[in-house]
């Protein structure tokens, strides 16, 4: 497959915008139908490539001749997918396990490690699709839960790419999304991309909130920091092209259609719903509400119908099929109760309706009505606002769909509170006409604000913007890419030296700062590093100097503590102060950090001799996070006066005494250095950059995480430090090396 240069932007979706169908004499192509197709369709882009599933199951032998009539005619390019694939990844895993828990239906999932197997499958073969034709430096906008593990998949064959992912769908609250057995696996998945997009803020939250409390990551309200790498959250509502809607709305087929239906019900107010019939659409609660309006309300059991389309979904999926036997007894009951020789209440159509009905239908509505338990966004509520052409219909809006966070006309209401809904149907049928068209002329503005057109722009733009900005903090290298140039210079130079900062970089995080104990291949690292000829070892950490000895004083290693304040040089026992500083200050700090320990279950208060640490790694991540901040804002007016520096750490707000900071060593250790000297420091926060600085550039110095920093080179894992370091080991020591990719 041939790489396209000229391509400006990659979309990546499950399904194409072109729907292929196989028949006797061959395949047809179609335009699909769709909200996403329909937004992309007006980018300034010239040349972008759409990849995805081509909707049908192809024989090997045609598959090349259709990918060439797709690339050629529609700038498509098809993953091709097996009818197991499609089986056991999207209706499996996406919409048997995925979708019931996004939208807050845990009991309807059933978890088999068979889909699962499958999805991660599927999402590989998309990555090589991409990888193959995708500029290494392209911009990639990979769409919806069904490719969640993509981002990650395409950072690590194009680490270049601009990357952004938009779901479609809701994000769950954290404690709901943790009930997923792949959790981790698919938040990483997502933090490959550079830009996260959700419809609204309420799923931004809830997925930031997930990152920091299955992953321990830190975040701001619209930032996570992914090991270094910070990945935007951006709050982006879809819209629709209204002007189509509109135009559709005024045609003469529409029209004459809307004559037609307005004689079928004459006087008769309609109630319209369209929804696809799915669970998360509130179809029950509807009917249900519907029947309780007719029974407070006789007076309007004549005058008004209950015209309800239900699009088929998933027709062969057992829950969908009960799912409408239940809708359709539903629609019977109400029928048997309340109709008459003239009149029937409910009318229930169970089928795909033409574009040009469904704008006749929208334009019908007295009353739209949406009842959905979840949605992501629902397009009807919009959809049903522009082709309104005369402009008096109402709008009632479950507050559970997207929609209603921007649709500020609509009458809301909660789905499962059915005699909230019935008086919401009399609200909207009795409303005065000038009420309606005031709220319709609101919405009305705020959906040519947002169209299709412009939210696609705004998410692009978005990545375009983020992406630089990181990019442009002073043009960091990744180590791996000059990997062979840092083991040259290791293996030539006659000494060397290592400047190791521990937790984060040698050790993952632990809960505790108990538990992040070296593990036996930490401490048989760091002895090979230290037994080689002329190297010089030392660990730098935050740590006590009684626990970096306990831990490591039996290895023939330096040890440097509390970032800088003491000092145990490589072949000695005693331990000497680099820093003299005083600590009469910790009469003033210790009591505030205590008593927001008090209050922080989970936080505490670690005392060093030159600094005061509070930890809050084993806190709720949300209120740590919230009473860290307060604390640190605290911390700053109180130490205004006072020799000493608030510093924020993984996990931990720290107040050391000026001075007493990893850089210290290093200007301990510089009288020592000759010019040909190796010098490696690595680390992995803020307190690494006082260590970085004052080798003033010297040696090579290496951050985790591409975030701004003073060392010119960084790693994207903690799991890479020990690799490039074990690689070195091997370099010097002469034995064959092991690759060692990013």
């Amino acid at each position: 497959m041939q790489r396209h240069a000229d391509t400006d932007l990659v979309v990546v979706s499950n399904r194409l915008p072109i729907t292929l169908t196989e028949t006797p004499s061959g395949y047809t192509y179609k335009p699909s139908a769709g909200g996403l197709a329909t937004a992309l369709s007006g980018l300034k882009e010239a040349n972008f490539l759409w990849i995805g599933w081509p909707g049908a199951v192809v024989e090997e032998g045609v598959q090349k001749h259709i990918e060439e009539d797709l690339l050629r005619e529609h700038r498509c390019m098809p993953v091709f997918l097996s009818n197991e694939q499609v089986e056991q990844f999207y209706n499996r895993f996406c919409n048997g396990v995925i979708w019931p828990l996004f939208h807050y239906l845990p009991e309807y999932t059933d978890f088999e490690l068979v889909g699962w197997n499958y999805y991660q499958e599927v999402n590989e073969l998309f990555a090589n699709a991409v990888a193959e034709v995708a500029p290494p430096d392209a911009t990639i906008w990979i769409h919806d839960y069904h490719l969640m593990l993509l981002p990650q998949l395409l950072r690590e064959r194009l680490p270049d790419a601009r990357i952004g992912f938009f779901l479609h769908i809701p994000f769950p609250s954290s404690e709901v999304y943790r009930l997923l057995p792949v959790r981790r696996q698919i938040l990483t998945g997502l933090l490959g991309a550079d830009v996260v997009g959700f419809h609204t803020y309420d799923y931004a939250r809830h997925f930031r909130s997930a990152c920091m409390r299955v992953l321990g990551y830190d975040a701001k309200p619209d930032m996570v920091d992914a090991d270094g790498r910070p990945v935007q959250l951006v709050v982006a509502p879809i819209g629709i092209d209204p002007d189509r809607f509109v135009e559709l709305a005024r045609s003469t087929r529409t029209q004459m259609r809307l004559e037609r239906l307005r004689s079928q019900f004459r006087s008769r107010r309609v109630i319209l719903g369209v929804d696809r019939l799915d669970y998360s659409k509130g179809l029950t609660h509807k009917l249900r509400a519907f029947a309780r309006f007719l029974q407070r309300h006789p007076e309007w059991r004549n005058r008004c119908v209950f015209l309800q389309v239900a699009v088929p979904s998933r027709t062969g999926v057992q829950r969908y099929k009960q799912l409408r036997r239940e809708v359709e007894e539903l629609v019977g009951h109400v029928n048997g109760l309340y109709s008459s020789v003239e009149h029937t209440p409910v009318h229930f159509l169970f089928q795909n309706v033409s574009p040009t009905t469904l704008s006749a239908l929208y334009q019908l509505g007295d009353v739209c009505w949406v009842s959905s338990i979840r949605d992501g966004m629902n397009l009807v509520s919009q959809e049903y606002v522009v082709s309104q052409l005369e402009g008096d219909g109402v709008l009632v809006l479950s507050e559970f769909a997207g929609a209603a966070q921007i649709l500020d006309g609509a009458i809301l209401v909660n789905p499962w509170n059915v005699d909230q809904m019935a008086d919401a149907l009399r609200e909207a049928l009795e409303m005065p006409i000038e009420e309606r068209e005031a709220r319709l002329a609101r919405m009305r503005e705020k959906i040519y604000s947002n169209s299709s057109k412009a939210w696609a722009e705004k998410f692009l733009g978005i990545i375009r913007k983020h992406t630089e900005e990181v990019r442009a903090v002073p043009d960091r290298i990744n180590l791996l890419r000059v990997l062979e140039d840092l083991t040259q210079a290791c293996v030539q130079a006659e000494k060397r030296y290592f400047l190791l900062d521990y937790d984060g970089t040698l050790r993952p995080f632990a809960p505790t700062p108990q538990e992040a104990v070296p593990t036996p291949q930490v401490r048989e690292l760091l002895n090979a590093l230290a037994s080689l000829p002329n190297t010089y070892v030392y660990v730098v950490s935050g740590r006590d100097q009684e626990t970096l000895e306990s831990w490591l004083g039996d290895l023939p290693i330096g040890l440097c503590a509390e970032h800088g304040v003491l000092f145990r040089d490589v072949g000695s026992r005693e331990w000497q102060r680099l820093v003299h500083v005083s600590t009469d200050w910790f009469e003033t700090v210790r009591p505030i950090m205590e008593s927001y320990a008090q209050m922080t279950p989970g936080a505490l208060v670690e005392k060093k001799s030159a600094a005061l640490a509070w930890h809050f790694r084993r806190c709720d991540p949300d209120f740590g996070q919230w009473q860290a901040n307060e604390l640190a804002f605290h911390l700053a007016s109180v130490v205004s006066n006072l020799p000493v520096e608030v510093i924020h750490g993984h996990k931990v707000i720290e107040v050391r005494a000026q001075g007493a900071n990893k850089g210290a060593l290093v200007r301990h250790l510089e009288k020592r250095w000759e010019r040909d000297d190796f010098i490696f420091a690595i680390g992995d926060d803020a307190t690494d950059e006082d260590m970085f600085q004052a080798l003033q550039g010297r040696g090579w110095c290496c951050r985790l995480g591409r975030g701004p920093s003073a060392a010119a080179y960084y790693l994207e894992r903690q799991a890479d430090v020990m690799r490039v370091l074990n690689h070195l080991v091997r370099a010097v020591q002469g034995s064959p090396a092991e690759q060692v990719q990013g």
